[in-house]
């Protein structure tokens, strides 16, 4: 991350480091990083041809021809391809890229959504669209948490996003198998001291009714979906009614809250693309390819995807400043 910032000061772009430790550009626009990579590109005699798109490419002797949509060619000694991902289509996002590539000998693994939301049984979250709040959540695998992540969930009318949601999506679109999610509302407390504070708060607020037993403890909305999911009792019955077994449930259901997952939303709403070219099919102390000499490709075309928190941009601009020292190399020797 250094190395990369650093870079960018050299560029004019001026970072910030939030809290979270994210970083971002000072000047809060993603556009003026772009800015101010075109200039630098500029200032390197770099030329720059917007709206010409590869829609083919075959190796010419020891060089490439590349075929443009505007029935144009271009020959080059060396390329890099860089397509990006299939996610955001609006944004550029397609799969163009990976056909390009078969074109050369690669082969492509399967392409999923990831860092993505979450679809999912909507049933006893329909009251709770909108609502965010802090939460343990865990993806369940065909009986097995395979992943657990905290942070701020929000229920949506789809199912459930944020962070610690997208964290958890991959498997989702990448794997096989019955997913569900089970969400802890109160992480900091185990099982048996949320019973012992339930039965407290039964006996301190006895008069008062289920609608807002939870007033003070739980978001409102979340506080009445947990009674109405787990209890066949009225919002207007009284607290004193709730037996000893009932604030049991209560309490499991608080720190087991559980959804059944049926996918995830589409390549629009998705940050990233899990699968592409596998990355065994290049040199990774160069970027280039085993298959098809001259050829070298970095970012998220290739079969490589992290986490949230900036680990997909900084295997962009790694592998993006690795395959362009190689291609000079390989330039220098041809």
């Amino acid at each position: 991350p250094q190395m990369a910032t650093s870079f960018f000061a050299s560029i004019g772009v001026v970072c910030t480091k939030k809290e979270d430790g994210r970083i971002y550009p000072y000047s809060r626009q993603a556009s003026s990083v772009l800015d101010c990579l075109r200039s630098k590109a500029t200032g390197l005699n770099i030329e720059e041809r917007c709206k010409s798109e590869v829609v083919g490419i075959k190796k010419a002797g020891k060089g490439f021809l590349l075929s443009i949509n505007d029935n144009s060619t271009v020959r080059a000694d060396v390329v890099i391809v860089a397509f990006g991902g299939k996610t955001a289509p609006s944004l550029g996002g397609a799969s163009s890229g990976y056909e390009l590539m078969r074109q050369l000998g690669h082969n492509v693994t399967k392409l999923s959504p990831a860092l993505v939301q979450l679809k999912t049984d909507t049933a006893k979250i329909r009251a709770l669209k909108g609502v965010k709040t802090d939460a343990e959540i865990s993806l369940v695998q065909d009986g097995k948490v395979i992943n657990r992540q905290f942070g701020e969930l929000l229920f949506t009318e789809y199912g459930i996003s944020g962070p610690p949601v997208l964290q958890l999506s991959r498997p989702v679109g990448v794997q096989k198998g019955r997913f569900l999610v089970n969400i802890d509302f109160m992480p900091d407390y185990d099982k048996k001291e949320l019973e012992k504070l339930l039965f407290t708060r039964r006996n301190h607020l006895s008069k008062v009714t289920l609608e807002n037993f939870f007033t003070g403890m739980l978001n409102k909305r979340i506080g009445q979906a947990v009674i109405k999911t787990s209890l066949e009792k009225p919002l207007s019955a009284l607290c004193n009614e709730l037996s000893d077994n009932e604030l049991i449930i209560l309490a499991k259901s608080i720190k087991n809250f559980q959804l059944s997952v049926n996918g995830t939303l589409s390549w629009q709403n998705a940050q990233v693309t899990a699968g592409g070219v596998p990355a065994k099919e290049f040199d990774l102390s160069c970027m280039q390819s085993k298959l098809c000499k001259g050829l070298f490709a970095a970012g998220e075309l290739i079969n490589v995807d992290g986490d949230c928190g900036g680990f997909n941009l900084q295997w962009a601009w790694s592998s993006g400043h690795i395959a362009g020292c190689g291609a000079a190399a390989y330039l220098k020797n041809i």
